[in-house]
């Protein structure tokens, strides 16, 4: 995991990120405080791209990838900074060495996808029938396992499509006999015998299909955020892309938000992964507390409307239930009315007075909210019992129109005397 930060104002922009990576193992979790976030993107023009979660595609790392552009196709300019990330993106895409998502990588999520469906199906005979699945009725424990995985499907369905991707798209390794003997192996591994019907199987064969064309809950994206300006641009844009890795002949990914100063709208801060302490800061108040306070007072007017019913002991079944159902619309409706009124109130007082006060601020200053920002996050995860996911040197770039793309913090691992050569490059604009 990581922790990035956009800091913009009409100036210009701030990124800074932290250098911890986080190694997923059989025995745990290893946490590396030397990993390279932030990137410049471009010879020619003021860009920069940071990214968090997966440092990879398809097994290749995005820092070859960025490099490898930026030799190529550095001194390319663009009118707009939108245009040079479109421009990134299709290079990754059309990459001819990257290889396309493979057929284990689906293997793996539907054995995932099929032991929680298991577990599922076990809470469910013993909270009904206060006994294990395996005492269960075959007839109804394989009903009930299939409504589990047409559940499953339905919530991957609600998910957003992958650009360039249609529901109806189909991968062809994933329509082949091959493919569907090999997931009623998987169906086999982790169901009993009489549970692996058909219909199970074909309900998890689109299931796979469904993941390979929609931008699911996963830790397999790779986020990437584009800062900067293209050569018409007078204000600083931010870009942010989720990337998961190709699938046949397309880039799976999902463009989640694009935001371009103006007059109107001059100050941003924007954190990325680990956002929770950053959103604390800005809003007054710690996200989780804000989620969970919400689902108590939720749950209290629900249980408000029990109490008064039970109260209208001489009232029939129809008109005690039509009377609850009044009850909980009228309190949904108030709860969401107090839950806007918080949250303007909260833009107003909290957040916007902040925003405010970064719009005027100087470049250097823009640089130093940004790492203090990074810093305070991994401070708060480094004071805790939890794994120490962001930390490590904060690497800092402030990019101007004017000036370009300017480092205030990095790091080498490397010793800079020892390496003259590097530093002569980075001088001529090639590092």
């Amino acid at each position: 995991m990581t922790a990035e930060i956009v800091v913009a104002n009409p100036l210009g922009v701030a990124l800074a990120a932290d250098s911890a990576a986080t190694i997923e193992h059989a025995h745990g979790q290893k946490v590396y405080n030397s990993a390279n976030k932030l990137f410049r993107l471009s010879h020619a023009q003021p860009v920069g791209l940071m990214i968090y979660n997966a440092a990879a595609i398809s097994g290749v790392p995005w820092e070859t990838l960025i490099k490898e552009y930026r030799q190529k196709y550095g001194d390319y300019r663009f009118g707009t900074l939108q245009e040079h990330a479109e421009d990134f993106l299709a290079f990754v895409e059309e990459h001819s060495h990257l290889p396309s998502s493979t057929l284990d990588e689906f293997y793996s999520e539907l054995g995932g996808i099929a032991l929680h469906a298991k577990q599922l199906l076990i809470d469910w005979a013993a909270e009904t029938f206060k006994v294990s699945s395996a005492e269960i009725e075959a007839r109804q424990a394989s009903k009930r396992l299939l409504e589990i995985l047409e559940d499953c499907k339905s919530q991957f369905q609600r998910c957003p499509l992958f650009e360039s991707a249609k529901p109806h798209w189909r991968f062809g390794e994933i329509k082949s006999a091959r493919f569907k003997r090999v997931v009623s192996d998987i169906a086999g591994s982790v169901f009993t015998d009489d549970l692996v019907s058909s219909a199970v199987v074909r309900t998890l064969v689109e299931i796979a299909h469904e993941m390979a064309i929609r931008h699911t809950p996963s830790s397999g994206f790779t986020g990437i955020v584009f800062a900067g300006f293209g050569a018409t641009d007078l204000f600083p844009t931010l870009v942010d892309v989720h990337v998961r890795s190709r699938v046949g002949e397309f880039l799976r990914l999902r463009r989640r938000s694009s935001s371009q100063l103006s007059r109107n709208h001059n100050a941003v801060i924007a954190p990325f992964a680990q956002d929770d302490i950053v959103r604390h800061w800005m809003e007054g108040v710690h996200p989780r507390y804000r989620d969970e306070a919400s689902a108590r007072i939720k749950r209290m007017v629900s249980s408000l409307s029990d109490v008064v019913v039970s109260e209208l002991a001489n009232s029939s079944f129809a008109q005690a239930s039509a009377f609850r159902a009044a009850l909980e619309k009228a309190g949904q409706s108030l709860l969401d009315h107090a839950e806007r009124d918080m949250q303007e109130w909260q833009q107003n007082q909290m957040t916007q007075p902040i925003l405010d006060a970064v719009q005027y601020l100087p470049i250097d200053e823009l640089a130093g909210l940004a790492e203090s920002l990074v810093k305070t996050t991994a401070l708060r995860r480094r004071i805790s019992m939890d794994i120490e996911t962001v930390g490590g040197a904060v690497d800092v770039a402030v990019i101007t129109k004017g000036d370009g793309f300017i480092w205030m913090n990095r790091k080498h691992y490397f010793d800079r005397n020892m390496n003259p050569h590097f530093f002569e490059r980075s001088s001529c604009g090639r590092e």
